[in-house]
């Protein structure tokens, strides 16, 4: 493994040696011109690449933007997650169904903590007194 400089132009190709045979085209940059982070971006290969399976999504339209990846992630196969303090909607737009769909198609849970215990609980024992 090489040493890091810290150098911008290594920051952009932080990549470069790590199964290069496989790596998806395009680098790993993401530019988000629809609601949907998965529609016209390379962001799929990515986390296949790395062997993503499960997304924490996060964000302030729960019902615009964020619920968009969502659907986007289960299409492409991939588990969800999301916490009630995570996402959230501008008060005007807040209804009782703003997390209706990561309910029915994910795991909702009541705070970053509890998903985080869920998700990684070997960390979370750890910090049990």
């Amino acid at each position: 493994m090489r040493k890091s400089s810290g150098s911008p132009r290594e920051a952009e190709n932080i990549f470069a040696d790590f199964r290069a045979d496989t790596r998806p085209a395009g680098k790993a940059k993401q530019i988000q011109m629809v609601d949907n982070a998965f529609a016209e971006t390379n962001l799929d290969p990515w986390l296949k690449w790395f062997g993503t399976t499960d997304l924490i999504l996060m964000g302030i339209n729960a019902t615009a933007c964020v619920e968009a990846t969502a659907r986007g992630a289960v299409k492409k196969g991939y588990a969800i997650h999301t916490a009630h303090d995570l996402i959230a909607n501008p008060p005007a737009w807040i209804t009782q169904n703003e997390v209706r769909y990561f309910e029915k198609k994910g795991n909702v849970y009541p705070s970053t903590l509890d998903l985080l215990a869920a998700l990684f609980p070997s960390v979370s024992s750890k910090n049990d007194p």
